[in-house]
């Protein structure tokens, strides 16, 4: 999961009760300074190598 500390949407606090709740494997990325529709945009390449990280692990499993 990733998401943005200042998600006028969705509360961060929102993120960690899902991350809390979700089981096992399981990743919580949050990015300061971003919001929810500007989270792709303005996270620019930290956006980008979290997702790349993740999809990367999935071929561990």
């Amino acid at each position: 999961m990733v998401h943005g500390t200042l998600d006028e949407i969705v509360p961060v606090s929102h993120a960690h009760l899902l991350f809390a709740a979700a089981p096992e494997p399981k990743q919580l990325h949050i990015i300061d300074g971003v919001g929810h529709n500007s989270l792709i945009p303005e996270a620019g390449t930290e956006w980008v190598e979290t997702i790349s990280a993740w999809a990367d692990g999935l071929e561990d499993n």
